[in-house]
């Protein structure tokens, strides 16, 4: 008597839990710089420490500059011909706008005709100041970087994959994913991209 066994056989694909540390990061896509259009000298800084929450148009520093002050008097040079609508006076406004200043500051200008030796800087951007790189005080250079600001709304979660898992690890794929600072919660996200190096010191 042959001795058979039989098996049921199903065409699927392979399935096997990995589990993975990581750890949680900012995207790269939400963080932003605020970069010196002009130089100046900063007057006042509403920014104190990083970490610190702004939101968009929230006036975080005041600035004198000299290049400034003079932008602004061709532009009122430019207004007493009594045209606010020739090509002169649209490409002195472009001029202001294209340096960080808005359209409420330059309307005010144009009311008031009176030069404003410090101007308020605000934030373009809602998140938290990852970095602060300048103070009270301070001297800056055109296209210096007064301000980091990192958006928190989403974030990135990092995993370290080793080499024998990576035959189990694909784009798509389902993440259950445990945070400790948020016991007992479990987030249920999708992999959306795998680097395509591997570190020669870690292997991952």
């Amino acid at each position: 008597i042959a001795e058979v066994s039989m098996t049921t056989i199903e065409d699927k694909a392979p399935y096997k839990e990995v589990y993975l540390p990581g750890k949680v990061m900012a995207d790269e896509r939400r963080i932003s710089e605020l970069t010196a259009r002009y130089p100046g000298r900063i007057e006042k800084l509403m920014v104190n420490f990083t970490g610190e929450y702004v939101n968009k148009g929230q006036v975080i520093a005041s600035i004198y500059s000299p290049d400034l002050v003079i932008a602004q008097r061709e532009f009122f040079e430019i207004l007493k011909s009594g045209n606010p609508n020739s090509p002169l006076a649209k490409a002195a406004r472009k001029k202001l706008k294209l340096w960080m200043l808005t359209d409420e500051q330059i309307q005010k200008m144009e009311e008031n005709r009176e030069i404003q030796t410090e101007l308020d800087i605000f934030s373009h951007y809602n998140g938290y100041v990852s970095e602060l790189k300048i103070a009270e005080g301070e001297h800056i250079m055109e296209g210096e970087v007064f301000f980091e600001i990192v958006n928190l709304d989403k974030v990135w979660v990092l995993f370290e994959a080793y080499e024998n898992d990576l035959a189990w690890v694909m784009v798509g794929d389902k993440i259950d994913l445990e945070v400790k600072s948020v016991a007992g919660k479990i987030f249920n996200q999708k992999i959306t991209f795998i680097d395509p190096f591997i570190d020669p010191q870690t292997r991952v």
